[in-house]
């Protein structure tokens, strides 16, 4: 069996709500959006693009799970857990 890593963006939609002073401008707003000083009150997922794919080994899978939760696992669970297999139906085959 081979391993393939897809790599995405995901594209989502974000709204805040900002309170600003009477005399500020409206585009001040942005900067506190921006700057990441305030959460938002609705997400919504509109896209996923693939930005590339490709062909993996045992050691690109490991160095792929670095600094991530799975790093402590084991190479058979990473694969069993972290894979997705589809089984082709007999008209696949």
């Amino acid at each position: 069996m081979k391993y393939v890593i897809v790599e995405t963006v995901s594209v989502f939609t974000h709204k805040y709500l900002v309170a600003l002073d009477n005399d500020d401008p409206a585009a001040w707003a942005c900067d506190t959006v921006l700057s990441e000083d305030i959460d938002d009150f609705s997400q919504e997922h509109c896209d996923e693009i693939i930005t590339r794919h490709y062909e993996v080994d045992d050691g690109d899978i490991r160095k792929a799970v670095e600094g991530t939760p799975y790093n402590t696992w084991g190479l058979p669970q990473i694969k069993e857990t972290l894979s997705y297999y589809k089984i082709k139906d007999e008209e696949e085959l």
